[in-house]
């Protein structure tokens, strides 16, 4: 899976010197691999309700499909417009996953009991958010879509309700993933206002989601699973807490554009994009040693 995902990326660094169709071969490769990794065990355990995993796993696939037709064809608008539907297809899934694991995971940190779920919040959060990546990828816009994006982002805020306890900023492995959702609820309001016409510009918004969200529930999960997978205590080393405050800090410099002479502009992206850069550096520098190493408790790797 890793040589696939390298193969692609190598070949969209040098998709001018290769055909379109094979740029989308080898594009395509690693996102269908997924999704038929990801969907064989769904469907054979009949486990049903991770189908819906594996069908934003597939729109996804398609978005990439179609994005690919469309810059062969000269069409980069069209192209833009599937890929910022990805973006929200991602979003979808860290609704998704993270409304799943999130709580869980804040009980047995907190050992506060059973956090509670409203059914109904949940499937408002859900849909409001299927609903903007799926408005999206159709090219909506409008009042419409903006009171889409806001009713996603207002339900998504108040799910954190269900969770969120004062015990997680004392927990940095919780902490991550609770700031990461948040930025899900801030990041659709965000773009409800730019699509409202209100002056926040709609770059800026969607960076909220693209680093606030997909960067930071990234690598909390990924300090998580690395930890959990190589049999280590639950608890992240002082690097990677350096590298959850520098990841907390770049979506806050990219905002901070809002803020600012719009002469400060490339400033801040270029800030955000360091800090970015930086954390999951340090990601790697804190667990490479560790991923290579047997496993801590002696079980088998």
């Amino acid at each position: 899976m890793l040589g696939l995902w390298l193969t692609g990326r190598v070949a969209m660094a040098a998709q001018s010197s290769l055909s379109p169709g094979v740029v989308a071969a080898l594009g395509l490769a690693f996102p269908v691999a997924l999704l038929v990794t990801v969907a064989r065990p769904v469907i054979a355990s009949k486990s049903w309700r991770n189908l819906g995993i594996v069908a934003v796993l597939g729109l996804l696939t398609a978005c990439d499909a179609f994005i690919h037709l469309r810059f062969a064809a000269g069409d980069a608008m069209g192209g833009r417009t599937l890929l910022l539907a990805a973006v929200h297809f991602v979003v979808l899934l860290n609704v998704v996953v993270g409304g799943r694991v999130i709580g869980m995971f804040t009980w047995v940190a907190t050992g506060r009991g059973k956090v509670r779920q409203r059914p109904l919040l949940n499937g408002v959060a859900i849909g409001a958010t299927a609903g903007v990546a799926l408005s999206v990828a159709a090219g909506h816009s409008g009042p419409g879509f903006a009171g889409c994006l806001a009713l996603a982002g207002a339900a998504n805020l108040l799910r954190m309700t269900q969770w969120t306890v004062r015990e997680v900023f004392r927990i940095p492995m919780v902490l991550v993933l609770h700031v990461g959702y948040a930025w899900i609820g801030i990041g659709q309001l965000l773009l409800a206002a730019a699509h409202a016409g209100l002056p926040v510009a709609e770059t800026t918004a969607l960076h909220a989601l693209t680093i606030g969200v997909i960067g930071t529930m990234t690598l909390g999960m990924m300090v998580r699973v690395s930890l959990g997978h190589t049999g280590r205590p639950m608890a992240p080393s002082p690097l990677v807490r350096i590298a959850f405050a520098l990841m907390f800090a770049a979506p806050l410099a990219r905002l901070s554009s809002l803020l600012l002479p719009s002469s400060a502009w490339n400033l801040t992206v270029q800030l955000a994009g360091a800090l970015f850069a930086a954390a999951f550096l340090l990601f790697l520098v804190a667990f490479t040693p560790i991923l290579l190493a047997p496993r801590a408790d002696g079980r088998p790797d």
